[in-house]
Protein backbone atom coordinates (compact mmCIF):
# COMPACT_ATOMS: atom_id res chain seq x y z
CA UNK A 1 0.00 0.00 0.00
CA UNK A 2 3.03 2.61 0.52
CA UNK A 3 3.72 2.01 -2.81
CA UNK A 4 0.57 3.08 -4.18
CA UNK A 5 0.72 6.53 -5.80
CA UNK A 6 -1.79 8.33 -4.30
CA UNK A 7 -0.74 6.66 -0.88
CA UNK A 8 -0.85 9.85 1.10
CA UNK A 9 -4.05 11.59 -0.27
CA UNK A 10 -5.55 7.79 0.40
CA UNK A 11 -4.04 7.89 4.24
CA UNK A 12 -5.75 11.57 4.40
CA UNK A 13 -8.78 10.91 3.54
CA UNK A 14 -9.21 7.75 5.56
CA UNK A 15 -8.46 9.45 8.49
CA UNK A 16 -10.01 12.91 7.94
CA UNK A 17 -12.58 11.75 5.73
CA UNK A 18 -13.68 12.33 2.24
CA UNK A 19 -14.84 15.45 0.90
CA UNK A 20 -18.57 15.02 -0.45
CA UNK A 21 -17.66 17.42 -3.53
CA UNK A 22 -19.68 20.99 -2.61
CA UNK A 23 -18.70 23.61 -4.99
CA UNK A 24 -16.60 25.76 -3.68
CA UNK A 25 -18.66 29.27 -2.86
CA UNK A 26 -21.92 27.48 -3.76
CA UNK A 27 -24.94 29.74 -2.89
CA UNK A 28 -26.35 27.97 0.49
CA UNK A 29 -28.97 30.52 0.99
CA UNK A 30 -31.38 28.71 -0.75
CA UNK A 31 -31.12 24.95 0.67
CA UNK A 32 -33.99 23.32 1.76
CA UNK A 33 -33.98 23.37 5.81
CA UNK A 34 -37.49 22.13 6.59
CA UNK A 35 -37.65 18.50 8.00
CA UNK A 36 -39.89 16.93 5.53
CA UNK A 37 -39.28 12.55 6.69
CA UNK A 38 -42.43 11.02 5.42
CA UNK A 39 -44.11 7.63 6.76
CA UNK A 40 -47.12 5.88 5.19
CA UNK A 41 -47.76 3.89 8.22
CA UNK A 42 -46.77 2.41 11.80
CA UNK A 43 -44.55 -0.08 10.36
CA UNK A 44 -42.26 2.88 7.97
CA UNK A 45 -41.90 5.00 11.62
CA UNK A 46 -40.75 1.74 13.69
CA UNK A 47 -38.44 1.25 10.71
CA UNK A 48 -36.90 4.84 10.68
CA UNK A 49 -36.46 4.74 14.81
CA UNK A 50 -35.18 1.13 14.49
CA UNK A 51 -32.74 2.19 12.20
CA UNK A 52 -31.37 5.52 13.75
CA UNK A 53 -31.08 3.87 17.05
CA UNK A 54 -28.99 0.98 15.52
CA UNK A 55 -26.60 3.81 13.51
CA UNK A 56 -25.98 5.92 16.94
CA UNK A 57 -25.23 2.25 18.99
CA UNK A 58 -22.72 1.71 16.17
CA UNK A 59 -21.67 5.32 16.32
CA UNK A 60 -22.41 5.79 12.51
CA UNK A 61 -24.30 8.95 13.28
CA UNK A 62 -24.03 10.94 15.79
CA UNK A 63 -26.00 13.78 17.56
CA UNK A 64 -25.32 17.36 17.18
CA UNK A 65 -25.81 21.24 17.48
CA UNK A 66 -24.80 21.99 14.24
CA UNK A 67 -26.49 24.80 12.48
CA UNK A 68 -27.51 22.69 9.47
CA UNK A 69 -27.29 24.18 5.72
CA UNK A 70 -29.30 21.44 4.39
CA UNK A 71 -32.17 18.82 6.09
CA UNK A 72 -31.81 15.22 4.21
CA UNK A 73 -34.96 13.64 3.79
CA UNK A 74 -35.80 10.43 5.43
CA UNK A 75 -38.21 7.51 4.03
CA UNK A 76 -38.54 4.25 3.71
CA UNK A 77 -39.08 1.78 0.60
CA UNK A 78 -39.96 -1.71 0.15
CA UNK A 79 -37.11 -3.88 0.16
CA UNK A 80 -38.09 -7.19 -2.04
CA UNK A 81 -37.16 -10.54 -1.69
CA UNK A 82 -35.58 -13.14 -4.32
CA UNK A 83 -39.40 -13.81 -5.65
CA UNK A 84 -39.70 -9.95 -6.38
CA UNK A 85 -42.57 -9.43 -3.19
CA UNK A 86 -41.99 -6.71 -0.62
CA UNK A 87 -40.63 -8.78 2.75
CA UNK A 88 -38.57 -5.59 4.63
CA UNK A 89 -38.13 -1.77 4.71
CA UNK A 90 -35.11 -0.05 3.81
CA UNK A 91 -34.69 3.44 4.92
CA UNK A 92 -33.63 6.52 2.12
CA UNK A 93 -31.95 9.25 2.85
CA UNK A 94 -32.76 11.57 0.02
CA UNK A 95 -30.34 14.45 -0.98
CA UNK A 96 -32.50 15.46 -3.93
CA UNK A 97 -35.57 16.52 -1.63
CA UNK A 98 -36.56 20.05 -1.20
CA UNK A 99 -39.66 22.16 -0.90
CA UNK A 100 -40.86 24.61 -2.93
CA UNK A 101 -38.22 26.99 -5.28
CA UNK A 102 -35.33 26.08 -2.55
CA UNK A 103 -32.28 23.71 -3.39
CA UNK A 104 -31.69 20.32 -2.94
CA UNK A 105 -28.09 18.93 -1.56
CA UNK A 106 -27.19 17.56 -4.97
CA UNK A 107 -27.54 21.21 -6.62
CA UNK A 108 -24.70 21.98 -5.18
CA UNK A 109 -22.09 18.95 -5.25
CA UNK A 110 -19.62 18.56 -8.16
CA UNK A 111 -20.09 15.16 -9.23
CA UNK A 112 -16.55 14.34 -10.45
CA UNK A 113 -15.65 15.00 -6.48
CA UNK A 114 -17.49 12.48 -5.73
CA UNK A 115 -15.73 9.60 -7.53
CA UNK A 116 -13.47 9.06 -5.22
CA UNK A 117 -10.63 9.19 -7.47
CA UNK A 118 -7.50 8.08 -4.90
CA UNK A 119 -9.05 5.20 -3.71
CA UNK A 120 -6.96 1.87 -4.89
CA UNK A 121 -8.58 -0.26 -7.46
CA UNK A 122 -9.35 -3.81 -7.48
CA UNK A 123 -6.26 -4.73 -9.22
CA UNK A 124 -4.15 -2.25 -7.34
CA UNK A 125 -5.28 -4.54 -4.43
CA UNK A 126 -4.73 -7.89 -5.88
CA UNK A 127 -0.92 -6.75 -6.83
CA UNK A 128 -0.48 -5.54 -3.17
CA UNK A 129 -1.72 -8.85 -2.07
CA UNK A 130 -0.35 -11.53 -4.39
CA UNK A 131 2.18 -12.56 -1.78
CA UNK A 132 -0.11 -12.51 1.04
CA UNK A 133 -0.65 -15.93 2.72
CA UNK A 134 -4.27 -14.93 4.70
CA UNK A 135 -7.09 -12.71 2.80
CA UNK A 136 -9.94 -11.17 4.82
CA UNK A 137 -13.10 -10.40 3.61
CA UNK A 138 -15.50 -8.03 4.89
CA UNK A 139 -19.42 -8.20 4.54
CA UNK A 140 -19.82 -4.47 2.40
CA UNK A 141 -23.78 -4.42 2.65
CA UNK A 142 -23.99 -0.99 4.60
CA UNK A 143 -20.19 0.30 3.04
CA UNK A 144 -21.87 3.30 3.02
CA UNK A 145 -21.65 3.89 6.16
CA UNK A 146 -17.82 3.33 6.93
CA UNK A 147 -16.78 5.77 4.69
CA UNK A 148 -15.95 9.13 7.08
CA UNK A 149 -17.59 12.20 5.25
CA UNK A 150 -15.01 15.25 6.21
CA UNK A 151 -15.89 17.36 9.70
CA UNK A 152 -16.08 20.59 7.36
CA UNK A 153 -19.08 18.92 5.41
CA UNK A 154 -21.17 17.62 8.61
CA UNK A 155 -23.47 20.50 8.21
CA UNK A 156 -24.65 19.24 4.71
CA UNK A 157 -25.37 15.54 6.00
CA UNK A 158 -27.74 16.49 8.66
CA UNK A 159 -31.56 15.08 9.91
CA UNK A 160 -33.98 14.74 12.34
CA UNK A 161 -36.82 12.95 13.09
CA UNK A 162 -39.11 15.61 14.01
CA UNK A 163 -39.29 19.27 13.64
Amino acid sequence: MHDHPNFDQIKDELINGFDIGVIPNSDESNLCTKISNFCRDRREYIKLIDVMIDELNRGYIEPTNLSPSYIITLFCVPKKDEFDQPTKLRLVRNGSHSVYKQNTLNDIIDLDQCKMPSLPTLTDYATMMSNAQYLATKDLSNWFRQILARKSDAKYLIYSFFA
